[in-house]
This record gives structure tokens, sequence and C-alpha cells, in this order.
């Protein structure tokens, strides 16, 4: 007898993912909600995958000790300079880390620009991150003031990423169509989201999309 079919998107998203990221989404899991991928859920996110990714290969030791050094450091600003040399001469082991932990810094330090930009390196570089860090670089463009470029850039992930990112693309794209004026596609976005979310939850976009047909 075939196994049922899993309808969870968030559990698709780990049997599917490589098992190295299972920390992360994990997290994900368990604390997403229904617009709650701000900041606060971002920076958690980069701190779960940079303290998972830490201290696992004993050839690069020593760059990781730099690195655990570093990511105590308080002030965001000498954080960021300190990356930044690091990232200079660091092992490709610790790239991931340590490019998280940089954009971790920026958030803090509220220059989403350079998050964005940290973020979209990781998505070009790293396929087994590609489409997490997406995430994060559309919500750092919609926090740094560019909602239509968040919209490209959710139209593209579209396109590529594997069904079971549908629900977290539907709801940056509703919210950044919201924030630039596009009622109609953040509409749009907000019912497709709609089938794909708890009953309490569906009455709430069913009440914010009637506000939105009230302005168009």
């Amino acid at each position: 007898m075939a196994e049922p079919r899993n309808n969870n998107p968030y559990d698709q998203l780990l049997q599917e993912a490589p098992e190295e990221l299972h920390p992360v989404l994990q997290f994900i899991t368990d604390h997403i909600k229904l617009f709650a991928i701000g900041i606060g859920a971002i920076l958690l996110i980069v701190g779960a995958y940079a303290g998972f990714s830490a201290y696992q290969d004993s050839q690069v030791e020593k760059a990781e000790n730099e690195l655990g050094a570093i990511l105590i450091i308080q002030d965001p600003a000498e954080r960021i300079e300190k990356l930044n040399d690091f990232l200079g001469k660091a092992p490709g082991e610790t790239d991931i880390s340590a490019r998280l932990a940089l954009a971790k810094a920026c958030m803090e330090q509220k220059d989403f620009q350079k998050a964005a930009d940290v973020w979209g390196e990781l998505k070009n570089e790293n396929e087994n991150f590609r489409f997490v860090a997406w995430l994060g670089q559309t919500k750092c463009l919609l926090l740094a003031g560019k909602p239509e470029a968040a919209l490209g850039e959710l139209s593209k992930m579209r396109s590529e990423a594997p069904p079971t990112y549908n629900l977290m693309i539907n709801r940056q794209a509703g919210e950044a169509a919201e924030s630039a004026g596009q009622y109609a596609e953040a509409i749009r976005n907000y019912q497709e989201l709609a089938p794909q979310v708890p009953p309490q939850d569906r009455a709430y976009l069913e009440a914010r999309i009637k506000t939105l047909e009230a302005k168009l």
C-alpha cells in the first residue's frame, strides 16, 4: 500500500533539501507564520545555520576558530569590517557561514541593500542554499524600500523554485506588490496563498483582499 502523500509544504521542503540545510529549514518549519519572514526571522535563520556550519572540518579548524571569534563581536560595524577581511582569505569550507554572518551584521545595521547583495551572492554561488538565500535577498530588497526589485526577483524565483516554495513566494510577493501599490498583483498572490494556509489565516487574507479591492 502506497504511503499517503505529505501535503505539508514545509515537510516537503525538508524532505527535498540537502541534509546539511535541515537545521535551518526545521527552524523555519517550527517558527514561520503567515507574514513572518521578517528581519527577526531571517536573523534567527542566519544564526541557526552559521552555528550548525561551524567546526565540522578539522582541516579548516584555524579558520573556523577565527570566524568564531569574529561572530561574538558585539558591534555590528566592527563585525562587518572583520568579516570582510576574513572573506578575502577564508577557505571555501567557511564561506557560507561567513557570508551569512555578514548578511546578519548588515541587517542589524539596517544596511538592507548590502544585506540583499550578500544574499544575492549566496544565491548565485551556492546551489544548496539558493532558494533560501533568494528569499533573504527579496526580503532585504523590500526592507531597503525596493519592492519593485523584490517583485522582479520573486518572479524569477517562481519560475525556478520547487513547488514547496510557492507559499513563501506568494506571501512575499503579495507583501511586495502591496508596498509597490500594485494592488491587483497583491490580490492575485494573496488569492493563491489563501488555500495553502489554515482557516484562521485564510479569513485574515480574505479580509485583506477586500481592503485592497476597495483601493482598485
